[in-house]
């Protein structure tokens, strides 16, 4: 029912051995799956690298992209896909590994879902500053927009803080019935020296939500480090700055950090179309031919004096 190859199920449950089998009696590789699946995303999803790096080897397609707009049932991979290629599936799953074995083989880094995100817009909201490190030394495009003309600057100042009130939204709930109690002097100092450990990078409790707000912060700190403009609007005309509450963030957004990276683009640099030399030309003809006549102009009127 489900369309699986053996292939697919060699890479859900890191069989390589088997895998390496079904390649030498000649199996495809390329087969999607019902949700538009192929072995590789298979095994980019369940992090199984030795999988990725050898379907990598056989020569897979890096640009196949899974079906648009499925939800994922738990079986497979539990993720709502909207046409996404093995890089931005990868960046989805934090599957650092695997984004390197791609960027490695020459996956294209900018290409671009049905909503317009790069994987750099994806690594931006899920707040995973190790994939958006990568992909930045890499040459992303850092002020690249999607549909609605967001960058990832705004995902990772927006989604900064999103947590962040949702925990206070409940907190409200919890005082009005009565079941939230006061914390005492104690408990807020141990709260106070967690918050001061996190800003130094050295949070422990990695599934805390001063963790999670480390994360985008370092995020919009490594993206305004790379040569993010904090200046562009989306569609609705608002910066990052105005669609984040976080006051770290809004001074990180305030304050550009003094040395700023600028990655060249590995793009081939497009040469000047033709007009431009033909203008060149006339505006250097327009130039000497008005010397000329004033340099003829200034001799007569010496001549005549």
């Amino acid at each position: 029912d489900n369309n699986r190859t053996a292939a697919h199920y060699a890479c859900m449950w890191d069989q390589l051995e088997v895998l390496k089998i079904l390649c030498r009696e000649n199996a495809f590789l390329e087969t999607k799956d019902k949700e538009g699946n192929t072995p590789l995303l298979t095994a980019i999803v369940h992090g199984h690298n030795s999988c990725v790096a050898y379907l990598l080897r056989e020569g897979v397609k890096l640009e196949v992209r899974d079906k648009s707009g499925k939800k994922f049932s738990l079986f497979s991979f539990a993720h709502s896909s909207i046409d996404m290629t093995p890089l931005q599936v990868a960046v989805y799953h934090r599957q650092f590994k695997s984004l390197q074995l791609l960027l490695q083989r020459g996956a294209e880094i900018d290409a671009t879902s049905r909503d317009m995100k790069t994987a750099l817009h994806i690594a931006a909201s899920k707040g995973s500053s190790k994939c958006l490190e990568e992909l930045l030394k890499e040459g992303a495009k850092v002020n690249a927009k999607d549909r609605r003309g967001m960058t990832p600057l705004h995902y990772a100042a927006e989604n900064g803080t999103s947590k962040f009130i949702r925990e206070k939204k409940t907190k409200k709930k919890k005082r009005e019935n009565g079941k939230y109690k006061k914390k005492n002097k104690k408990e807020k100092g141990q709260n106070e020296k967690k918050e001061i450990e996190i800003e130094r990078g050295n949070a422990k409790e990695r599934g805390s939500r001063q963790y999670t707000l480390f994360l985008f912060r370092e995020s919009v700190r490594l993206l305004l480090k790379y040569d993010a403009d904090p200046l562009i609007t989306n569609e609705d005309r608002k910066r990052p700055e105005d669609i984040t509450k976080s006051r770290t963030i809004v001074e990180l957004l305030r304050t550009r950090p003094p040395e700023i990276i600028h990655v060249e683009s590995k793009e081939k640099v497009k040469p000047p179309p033709v007009r431009f030399f033909v203008l060149y030309f006339s505006f250097l003809v327009c130039f000497f031919f008005f010397l000329f006549f004033f340099v003829v102009i200034v001799f007569r009127f010496i001549f005549l004096l």
